[in-house]
């Protein structure tokens, strides 16, 4: 039967409406899985997250220890200025790169093949880790003549083996012990380490310095004398310290002190000039464990007068080092050559002798001409 007019009108916009209904209804069938769905995937991201957070703190305590250590991006990106850790570390690297290829030039390759052909050096120098200290303050040509071994402190206990090997195995007739003025590592150990870390008390264990300075422990009755005092103890603890390690060398190698194979020597490189012999001089403060002033001087005077006749003729063959007669001058050779090379004459009259004491243990000094 058909149907006409407004009840037809009415008709249509019934289905119409129950169609659109129907229509919306499935819709939202259809989105809430997604919902759910999604729901499940913030659950399992937040587990992961979780998982991986537990991993990095478990990786922390040492449980994944023999994974592979992580791997950082090569920075590359220029640095904002140049107090930047980037630009320093920029400046170092191009400086270094452009000094090895003048160092390279400027020696040529007849010069490595001596090198690498085997390891002859005079002295085993035992010496601060401090950036300030270098072989360039007292030896021109360092290469296959000074080894140097460094540590906090120059101590002897921290670089044993290392000292050994030059003295037992590369058969170095000196072994130099050099501290310096304004060493951090005897001035921390003058103070308070518990402020340290364990590693850095750890190795400075082996210093044996006072513990009193006016700085630290009291009142200074005058600002200006107590900073004199305070420089003054700095510097003695300096000197101390090198006495304590020539002992303990000599205390480890006497039998080849006692046949004249070895000198140890301690120095000051006294980059403040607290010794009052001129900034940046190298002081001679014990040789073979011989502390008394004049006979230090008297040492010096003998190191440093020319070598007799007979030494600068005929220079040993079997030392690298060694030039033709003119080399000789003394101005031109170090105190390793000298003390190893340079046999000291000793005049008609009777070279002057320390008396020897209970008390006094120490290795003889190489013998001097007596002094007016």
């Amino acid at each position: 039967m058909a149907i006409s007019g407004p009840p037809r009108l009415l008709v249509l916009l019934t289905l119409a409406s129950a169609m659109l209904a129907t229509a919306c209804h499935k819709k939202e069938e259809h989105a809430e899985p997604k919902e759910d769905a999604e729901e499940m995937e913030g659950d399992a991201g937040a587990h992961a997250k979780a998982a991986a957070h537990d991993r990095a703190d478990a990786g922390a305590s040492g449980a994944h220890a023999a994974e592979p250590p992580r791997k950082f991006a090569v920075p590359f990106a220029w640095e904002a200025s140049q107090a930047d850790a980037l630009a320093r570390t920029r400046g170092f690297l191009g400086a270094m790169s452009a000094e090895n290829a003048r160092y390279m030039r400027s020696h040529g390759e007849a010069f490595f093949t001596a090198l690498a052909a085997g390891e002859k050096p005079r002295a085993t120098i035992l010496t601060c880790a401090d950036s300030r200290v270098h072989t360039t303050a007292f030896s021109a040509a360092p290469e296959n003549d000074d080894y140097m071994i460094r540590n906090i402190g120059n101590q002897l206990g921290n670089a044993e083996g290392s000292v050994e090997y030059g003295v037992r195995t590369l058969h170095t007739p000196v072994l130099l012990v050099m501290g310096h003025t304004g060493c951090d590592a005897v001035k921390a150990a003058m103070g308070n380490l518990s402020r340290e870390s364990e590693p850095v008390r750890r190795e400075l264990a082996g210093l044996r310095v006072g513990k009193s300075t006016p700085d630290h422990d009291h009142a200074p009755r005058d600002p200006g004398t107590a900073s004199t005092d305070a420089s003054q103890a700095w510097a003695d603890a300096v000197r101390a310290n090198v006495h304590h390690q020539v002992k303990a060398s000599i205390a480890k190698f006497p039998t080849d002190i006692e046949e004249g194979h070895l000198t140890v020597v301690g120095v000051v490189y006294d980059l403040r000039n607290d010794l009052k012999q001129g900034h940046g001089k190298v002081v001679v403060v014990n040789v073979n464990g011989q502390t008394d002033p004049d006979r230090i001087a008297a040492f010096e005077r003998a190191i440093s007068s020319a070598p007799p006749p007979s030494f600068a003729a005929a220079p040993a063959h079997d030392d690298p080092h060694a030039g033709p007669a003119s080399a000789a001058d003394p101005s031109r050779m170090s105190l390793r050559q000298l003390l190893q090379n340079a046999p000291l004459k000793t005049s008609a009259r009777k070279p002057e002798r320390a008396e020897k004491s209970e008390h006094d243990r120490s290795a003889p000094v190489p013998a001097v001409p007596k002094t007016h």
